[in-house]
Parts: structure tokens; sequence; C-alpha cells
């Protein structure tokens, strides 16, 4: 509907030349088209595949992919993805590392590269660009013992953290969906994990989307019990006493101060899933060495993983 500038119209031959050249095709001029073009702009596109993940992927996940192509947008404009070049690709990687830390910058070109091969599935692109290699640097995870969790735990002043610090702990699961545990989710000696608060407090479901089962030590069940008595099924069991709900960034905080007064070092997530993770995996591989060891008739179990199962044994 109105003149191109020179560069545009430079690059709109270097298409139509690629595709006589390289993809031996004739040029089709309806593919360029404004009604065309249209549903190729980054914010269409990535529109429609926002909405497919929200239908096969969880909402969170969804919504994380939203935001990394907000990121994208802004940077590079509201382009149409067939005209996506590598060059482009890599100009993008070096601005967003002016920005965010590597593990960002991998996760933004992450979310652009599984669009553009989901499009390309589709046919509705030939080629995906190439990317840039993200070098992240290697994260230590730490993990506690279950004696300094349990000081951490004890460390907190208030059964409104507590409690939760220990479902955590007993059960590793996930601090959101600890928070958005409800009085009727405390069933037969244990706890339904339904559900999960986001970072504003609003319900979703879990990040696997499974409903799960978990089984917790009679005292805590004895006191979760204690503090739902009286509730209808669907009330919060944490709520702040302005009565908001209780969100993770403000465990997270309590986390770090009980922690700090146990003499812990170690975060909320790290310091509770993950290190339930840790000891879980090496109580099953002293299992699984003893029994090694038997059928093998070694003395050790210890000695038995290091020769032919290696571990990871803290140090």
């Amino acid at each position: 509907g109105r003149p191109l500038t020179y560069p545009v119209a430079e690059r709109l031959l270097e298409s139509i030349r690629r595709d006589k050249d390289v993809l031996k095709k004739s040029f089709d001029p309806s593919k360029w088209a404004k009604e065309a073009r249209q549903g190729f702009r980054l914010s269409d596109a990535g529109g429609r595949w926002v909405e497919y993940l929200r239908e096969t992927r969880s909402k969170t996940y969804a919504d994380h992919q939203e935001i990394f192509l907000r990121h994208i947008e802004k940077r590079i404009g509201d382009v149409d993805v067939r005209e996506v070049r590598a060059g482009a690709v890599e100009d993008l990687y070096r601005n967003l590392l002016g920005t965010f830390k590597p593990k960002s910058v991998q996760s933004i070109l992450f979310a652009l590269r599984t669009l553009l091969n989901w499009m390309k599935r589709r046919e509705e692109l030939e080629r995906v660009p190439a990317f840039p290699e993200v070098k992240v640097p290697t994260r230590i995870v730490r993990w506690i013992t279950r004696e300094e969790q349990d000081r951490v735990a004890a460390a907190e002043t208030e059964d409104l953290y507590r409690l939760p610090f220990r479902i955590l702990i007993e059960t590793g699961i996930r601090p959101g969906e600890a928070v958005a545990l409800a009085a009727g989710d405390i069933q037969e000696s244990g706890i339904v994990v339904c559900k999960a608060l986001d970072e504003r407090g609003k319900v979703k479901e879990t990040k696997a989307g499974k409903i799960q089962f978990k089984r917790i030590s009679d005292a805590l069940f004895a006191d979760l019990l204690q503090i739902s008595r009286g509730k209808l099924p669907g009330a919060s069991l944490f709520r702040q006493p302005d009565g908001g709900p209780l969100l993770v960034g403000l465990l997270s905080i309590r986390w770090r101060k009980a922690a700090r007064r146990a003499g812990v070092d170690a975060p909320l997530y790290e310091g509770t899933r993950h290190s339930f993770a840790t000891r879980l995996r090496q109580e099953k591989e002293a299992t699984m060495g003893r029994e090694l060891a038997t059928e093998m008739g070694h003395h050790s179990g210890k000695f038995t993983m290091k020769t032919y199962a290696p571990g990871t044994e803290r140090k």
C-alpha cells in the first residue's frame, strides 16, 4: 500500500532470489501480500504458539515462553518470522548478553528456536536459521542434611511459616504447592497435592499437571489437622494475618532468615526440594550398592558402587 524503503526492498529481493536459486521455486507474490504476512508477524506467530502450549503444556510454561517472546520483540521488533536469519539471531544474542545472565539468554533464545521449529513442523517455514551456542557456567547446587533442615525449621518462630517448612522437608514438593494446600487436602495420614500458587498468589495447576498423594509423619499430620479444624474443605491452610495468601516469595525470605539463625547456608528450594531429592538418591544408591555387593560377593556396598556404578557422595 506504500513505497518500500531501500533496505526493505533489498531484503525482499534477497528472499525472491533465494526462492529461485536455493529452493528452486518460482516467486509467489501472494506469500508477501499484506494479508498473508499478518499471521507471520512475531506477535501473531508467537501468540498462536503460546496458545498451543497452553493446550498441550502447563499454563506456567506457556506464560514463561510468552515473557521470553516479549523480550525478543522488544529488541528485534515485530518482524516477519520468515525473514529471521542467522545474523539477526546472532545480533539478538549479543544484545541479550548486555542485559541478562547466560542462563536467561539461553532460555530466551530457546523460546525463539522452539517457536520457529514449531512453525517449520507445520510447514509454515522453509527452514530454521542457525543459533549460537550459549555457554552457561556450571552451577554449583547446594544441599543440606535432614538434621540441618530440622534446625532451620526449629529456628522459625511462627507456625504460619514453620508448618510449610516441615511439609517441604518431609515431602519434597514445590513451595508453590505447599502454600496452596487447603483443609480438604489433609487426608489419610498425608496430603493431596493438586494445585499451586503463582508468585502473585493466584491458584494454578501443578507444574507436572498431576495429582499426587504424599505421606507425612504422624506429628506433622496431627499439627495440620489442628489448623484445618473448623475450616471448609476448600479453605486455604496458610493465610497471612491480613487474609491474603502466603506467597512463595515471603516464605523464601523467612527461610533465609531462619537458616541464618540456624547457621545453615541454603536458599528455600535447594534447602528443601533439592536436598530431599539428593538425600533420596543417596538412600537408593546405598540400597542398590548393598544388593549389588551381595550379588557380586563383595564385603562393602561402597566399594561396589565406586567400582561399577559411581554415585555422588558429599565431600
